[in-house]
């Protein structure tokens, strides 16, 4: 694209980089919930989890301070 016009470019700036991607690249919770079932064989602490869970603070200290899965 050769796109010469400051304010188109500005416009094309602003639609597709600005507003169309986010500031973090968040995952989807439906994907995560399906890998948390996938994981349940080898990880029984997911068994009946939320996606929600794992970007609580507090299961992220226990997780990092036992160096495991808590298990609740």
């Amino acid at each position: 694209m050769r796109e010469q016009d400051p304010r188109r470019l500005e416009t094309l700036h602003k639609n597709y980089v600005v507003d169309a991607l986010p500031l973090k690249p968040y995952p989807m919770e439906e994907v995560i919930q399906a890998e948390m079932e996938n994981l349940t064989t080898t990880v029984a602490e997911f068994r009946g989890k939320r996606p929600r869970i794992l970007s609580t603070k507090a299961f992220l200290l226990s997780w990092f301070a036992r160096g495991s899965l808590p298990s609740s």
